[in-house]
């Protein structure tokens, strides 16, 4: 793979490409960066065979996405996409916001889920899907170095025909200290069997939570509209974005706007005032919530046809990758034309 910088004067880049190509073998890959965000030029560039045209210097972000995808290999199975909840505090609501994305991730795209509740002392997701794995995740992270595709079964409770339930131990009796590195080995074969890994993480700040967060592909804040929350949104935030410059940044999640009185920050002033630009806003509802929980279901199944249904599964699209991926496969189905048919 070669990478280039396109100058100002087009015509002598080309005739450049036109001489690199004769030292160059069959195959090799060309990125080309450069400023202009014209689409005329990069048509020019894929007749001349360029694999793709990242029109920014300045953003290492899709420069790295544009390398990844060339040098991605066809023949090994994708890892499961990896997407971790955790909330600006206790009470804000990030295991349901974890519950309702990995179940409209399922919904969505039929492809096979796992949620993964790591709250070992009072984790949810077996009470929100009225569902108990047959073993818990504490018992399957033990296990982990037995555990195969046929074995995993054992471990988790179907919901539907795609979502896979990890739960949390049913007592006090399980250490809440996680070792990353035996998570990891659990992991490992979980992403290799499915596509998407949606983990609902306590409100805890200790090593291994920030191991998971920093690995994670696409990390979502809960918040409360309230002053505390926003003091720790913001601390979460700036921690976690200053190591991904080239994943997705932190997104936010404003839970329960309308039911907290005078002492509410509004939305906008709370999204300002902690730089996240992609928030999604739930509003203050605790029948909708409510009604939910008493039917052992998620909103996103019990009221399909609600706002913040709709929130949810907004939310689910955006973390999935996979209209990023669609897009960016259409393009580069074009970029192998005739620069690098030379030997």
């Amino acid at each position: 793979m070669i990478v280039l910088e396109a100058g100002n004067d087009l015509g002598a880049f080309t005739a450049g490409l036109e001489k690199l190509a004769e030292h160059c073998v069959v195959g090799t890959r060309v990125v080309v960066l450069g400023r202009s965000n014209d689409v005329m030029l990069f048509r020019t560039l894929l007749r001349y065979g360029v694999s793709d045209y990242v029109p920014t210097l300045d953003n290492a972000r899709p420069i790295v996405e544009a390398i990844a995808r060339l040098l991605e290999d066809p023949n090994l199975a994708k890892l499961g996409r990896v997407i971790a909840s955790i909330g600006a505090g206790g009470g804000a609501g990030s295991s349901i916001v974890a519950h309702n994305v990995a179940w409209c991730l399922a919904e969505t795209f039929a492809d096979d889920v796992a949620l993964i509740d790591l709250d070992f002392a009072f984790g949810s997701a077996d009470l929100d899907f009225n569902e108990e794995a047959p073993q818990s995740v504490a018992a399957a992270i033990e296990q982990r170095d037995r555990i195969d595709d046929q074995l995993l079964e054992q471990f988790y409770a179907r919901r539907g025909d795609h979502l896979c339930l990890f739960t949390a131990p049913a007592g006090l009796d399980t250490d809440a200290d996680l070792d990353p590195a035996a998570f990891d080995g659990l992991m490992n074969v979980i992403r290799r069997a499915m596509p998407f890994v949606v983990i609902d993480l306590p409100n805890r700040w200790a090593g291994w939570t920030r191991h998971i967060l920093k690995s994670a592909d696409e990390i979502i804040v809960t918040a409360r509209p309230t002053l505390a929350s926003l003091r720790n949104t913001k601390s979460l935030g700036e921690v976690l974005n200053a190591g991904r410059v080239a994943d997705a940044p932190v997104r936010l999640v404003l839970n329960g706007i309308g039911g907290y009185g005078k002492s509410e920050i509004p939305a906008k002033d709370f999204e300002a005032a902690v730089a996240m630009k992609n928030a999604v806003r739930i509003g203050y509802d605790t029948s909708l919530f409510g009604d939910a929980g008493t039917k052992g279901q998620v909103v996103a199944e019990a009221s399909k046809n609600h706002k913040i249904s709709a929130q949810f599964r907004a939310l689910a699209i955006a973390v999935s990758g996979r209209q990023v991926l669609e897009k960016a496969a259409s393009r580069n189905t074009l970029g192998f034309m005739r620069l690098f048919k030379r030997g």
